[in-house]
């Protein structure tokens, strides 16, 4: 769960793969992790010195195709890989000497490439409303109540009013410090503890701290939803889920839905209407600042139709059924997409 809590702070993702043994166990959890936080990979083929420098080039293609062929799967279907050798010959360290690695040059260039992209999405997103997501909360004698976390969004300065949200209390940051070091300010992808005074640390261990008013706290909220192609259970509408923003995890009974069905279509939606109404609807009109801003996007509306849901299916589920059944090209009773 701390992952995805802090996964608003993440730019891009950049998987490392040994290029002699190509996906691996911990690979495939890598990906699994990558698709729910991130919309950018940059793929390392590392140890590219271990292979016979006659037969190089020709491997590390293989490699390459047989690596865009697993990603073709996932969301990073046209990710960048580069071939490396971080160590050659595995020295310890590069007093050892040895060769100069290989690649690591062509690797921080593009890396750079994706942290001036980065750097300008945070530009556009330094107006939005502060949020910082609490992992730890602890008191010191004579100071206050130190509240550690990462900034998700916005910024923040010493003397600002800030608001706890699920406890309805308004106070104003008497200090911060970043790795030991006193600041003034922070900003999104900020790591630091900040003293409140006047806070019992008892009443909080998680949480959101936030801009007064930019929080709502709610008993019901419509979200987009999409189902984790590795995970086999069924999700069903009228089951319970923990339900986790930044730290705090609360439980929530989720009722799915998702497109109608066009006019001379079947009692379901298809994959298609599926797929699209995933691609579509997004309760941020303003964009995530992520990879997919291009994407065309409209904002939930109370005056739109959408189909109730059984069952929460990815379109390679429903796929699987409709082949099983004969029906190809059909739609089944649970879209890959909807809302809970």
């Amino acid at each position: 769960k701390t992952v995805p809590g802090g996964a608003q702070i993440i730019d891009v993702m950049m998987l490392v793969v040994d290029v002699n043994k190509g996906i691996q166990t911990q690979t495939a959890e890598c990906l699994v992790v990558g698709e729910i936080t991130t919309s950018e990979l940059l793929v390392v083929m590392n140890k590219t010195d271990m292979i016979e420098e006659a037969s190089r080039a020709d491997k590390i293609a293989k490699m390459t195709a047989r690596l865009s062929n697993t990603f073709k799967a996932t969301k990073f279907k046209e990710c960048e890989m580069v071939p490396v050798a971080a160590r050659p010959g595995g020295a310890v360290d590069m007093s050892a000497g040895g060769e100069p690695p290989v690649g690591v040059d062509a690797l921080v260039e593009r890396l750079m490439t994706r942290v001036e992209r980065a750097h300008a999405r945070r530009e556009r997103r330094k107006k939005d409303a502060f949020l910082f997501a609490v992992d730890h909360c602890f008191p010191i004698k004579g100071q206050g109540t130190v509240l550690t976390g990462t900034v998700l969004s916005g910024k923040c300065a010493v003397g600002d009013v800030i608001e706890l949200p699920n406890l309805k209390l308004e106070k104003k940051v008497k200090s911060m410090q970043m790795f030991k070091r006193p600041v003034q300010s922070c900003e999104r992808g900020d790591r630091l503890g900040m003293c409140i005074t006047q806070l019992d640390h008892n009443l909080m261990e998680r949480g959101l701290v936030a801009s007064p008013g930019s929080v709502p706290t709610f008993n019901a909220a419509v979200v987009t939803a999409e189902k984790i192609r590795f995970f086999k259970q069924t999700v069903g509408s009228k089951m319970r889920f923990h339900v986790t923003v930044g730290h705090a995890t609360v439980m929530a009974t989720a009722e799915f839905f998702g497109e109608v069905p066009a006019d001379g279509a079947g009692e379901t939606a298809t994959v298609e209407d599926a797929e699209r109404l995933l691609r579509a609807v997004s309760l941020d009109v303003s964009g995530s600042g992520g990879a997919d801003d291009e994407a065309e996007r409209v904002s939930f509306s109370y005056e739109r139709e959408y189909k109730y849901c059984s069952v929460l299916e990815t379109a390679g589920e429903v796929r699987k059924r409709d082949a099983d059944a004969g029906e190809a090209g059909g739609g089944g009773g649970g879209d890959g997409v909807g809302g809970g």
